[in-house]
């Protein structure tokens, strides 16, 4: 049998953190730059909640094609069938565009009943503020959804850096909407993240044309009946995994709703600290998983995984990491918060609140680096409803904890449902995979 060929790909692993990197600097950037011109202020909180109901709703929609389609492609792609896959990508953004332009026309047309959700906590003109942002960014959904079947194709073919490049055309609108358009305020940054994400998508698809046979895959005038009959479409499993993937959105929709109940400022607080927190997970974590998901399902197809998918020392490596990280950012959390968020309107209280945050919640990046491997795990094995339990299970768990613990404790009762939901979810995706993996006979 021949060995794991999973450390071959650490070149591309490291290609894909450094543009993974240039995002984490162009992302502090700016949220810099909105805690100086906004500051701990309401309306950057409709702002940042608007930001990410969009972004996450469509990043999920981008990761949900993306997990589902990259096994589909694999064994086509081992096959060399280049006219299959296209004709699979055709089929697939027929049907997601039929279902995603009236979803977009809803989210503009019931956009401040949906505030009123998102931040109850809210006044008056902070609902309209978050109102009219989710109105500019509702084509945004639209947006992210074709990134992801380009996610899908980019990853598949090797080209593994061109989701983590319209990222960052997303993050560079946003900042140019802010710096060329500021006296339409919040509104600014929703319009340049939205022309952001309509450029990064076609740089996007420039990558893939020219980075896989695809180009060369086009039906002729008169084709010929094709010999291979092309495969159903995995509905089931993309409906279990875009059910996983929103339950997740609404767990991160759920906290900064209950943070929206507290005093004002606290929800632009608890998002710069996870935005600072998720920094060295960004840096590895994504590239880990476009690189991986491929690998695993070749794995998986060939009969040559793991239990756990990856050999142990690969576990221990992860670790290792997440601790160096999680004490970095223990420690250095004051300083990070000064340097990159006190000035302008960012006050003094508004960055202790922030550090305190980061500080209490950092002991999660174990857990989450590891919950983050383990899940492609489950998607290389098509194993979506369970996954999609998992993220169910997670999200009651911690809207019950929400509602006990931020009555009585305030923002510490809201860390402490974040961090136990983090560590109980890492549990069950080990428990799941431990019990539901059936070794090959001739492993």
């Amino acid at each position: 049998m021949r060995s794991n060929p999973v450390h071959r790909y650490l070149p591309a692993i490291g290609l894909v953190s450094v543009f993974y990197g240039i995002n984490i600097l162009l992302g502090l950037g700016r949220d810099s730059l909105l805690a100086a011109k906004f500051g701990a202020t309401e309306q950057l909180d409709a702002l940042l909640l608007g930001l990410n109901f969009a972004r996450t709703l469509g990043i999920s929609l981008a990761l949900a094609v993306a997990g589902v389609l990259v096994p589909v492609f694999t064994p086509i792609i081992l096959a060399k069938n280049s006219c299959l896959v296209l004709n699979l990508s055709y089929r697939w953004l027929r049907a997601s565009m039929i279902a995603l332009f009236p979803l977009a026309l809803l989210l503009a047309y019931f956009a401040l009943p949906v505030a009123k959700l998102l931040g109850p906590g809210l006044s008056d003109a902070g609902l309209q503020e978050l109102s009219r942002v989710l109105v500019i960014l509702s084509p945004l959904l639209i947006i992210l959804a074709c990134a992801g079947l380009g996610k899908a194709l980019s990853e598949s073919y090797g080209t593994y850096f061109a989701y983590p490049l319209f990222l960052g055309f997303c993050t560079l609108g946003l900042i140019a909407g802010v710096l060329l358009a500021s006296p339409w305020g919040v509104q600014s940054a929703a319009l340049g993240m939205l022309g952001g994400g309509i450029a990064g998508l076609a740089v996007l698809t420039a990558l893939i044309g020219r980075g896989s046979p695809l180009k060369n895959a086009w039906p002729a005038k008169n084709p010929e009946p094709p010999a291979t009959v092309p495969p159903p479409l995995p509905i089931r499993n993309v409906l279990f995994f875009l059910g996983s993937s929103l339950l997740v959105l609404a767990q991160g929709v759920v906290e900064r709703a209950y943070a929206s109940q507290l005093p004002p400022g606290s929800v632009v607080a608890l998002s710069l600290s996870l935005n600072v927190l998720g920094v060295p997970s960004t840096l590895v974590l994504p590239a880990v998983s476009a690189v991986l998901l491929p690998v695993l399902s070749r794995l998986e197809q060939q009969g040559r995984a793991k239990r756990f998918g990856l050999p142990r020392q690969y576990y221990l490596i992860i670790i290792l990491f997440a601790a160096a990280a999680t004490l970095v950012l223990f420690l250095s959390s004051d300083f990070l918060v000064r340097l990159l968020f006190l000035r302008g309107k960012f006050t003094e209280e508004a960055a202790s609140l922030t550090a305190m945050i980061i500080k209490l919640t950092s002991i999660c990046l174990i857990a989450y680096v590891v919950t983050t491997v383990l899940r492609q795990v489950l998607i290389a094995r098509h194993l979506m409803a369970h996954d999609a339990l998992i993220s169910g299970i997670t999200l009651v768990t911690k809207i019950s904890l929400l509602q006990i613990l931020v009555p009585r404790y305030g923002i510490f009762g809201l860390i402490g449902a974040l961090v136990i939901t983090t560590f109980g979810t890492s549990a069950l995706y080990i428990s799941l995979i431990y019990y539901t993996h059936q070794p090959e006979a001739n492993s």
